[in-house]
């Protein structure tokens, strides 16, 4: 793990700037978490594997899920990683493919 790792691990779920959280939605927070893990590579090897992970836990974490397949959630990741999705439009796709499971 890198050094840095800490900073971009735990700091983009509660910034505020003005008294304004910067992430006022759960899902702007989960798409902040694993754009932040993915583009940053904290670690050596896994980045996008431990983003999806820590997304995929923060939302169940607070009683949500992703319902997507395997195979689209692989593809979103894969284009994270790539550049082709600025994190509004990974934000929107989260937004999309999450649900409040019944209780």
């Amino acid at each position: 793990m890198r050094s840095r790792c800490s900073g971009i691990c735990i700091g983009p779920t509660t910034p505020e700037f003005s008294g304004q959280d910067l992430y006022p939605t759960l899902t702007s927070k989960a798409a902040a978490l694993c754009f932040s893990l993915v583009l940053n590579h904290p670690f050596i090897d896994g980045n996008k594997r431990i983003g999806h992970a820590a997304m995929e836990t923060f939302l169940v974490l607070n009683g949500y899920e992703l319902d997507a397949t395997a195979d689209e959630q692989e593809r979103i990741m894969l284009d994270l990683a790539a550049g082709n999705l600025s994190r509004n439009i990974f934000e929107d796709w989260i937004q999309q493919h999450t649900n409040q499971p019944a209780k």
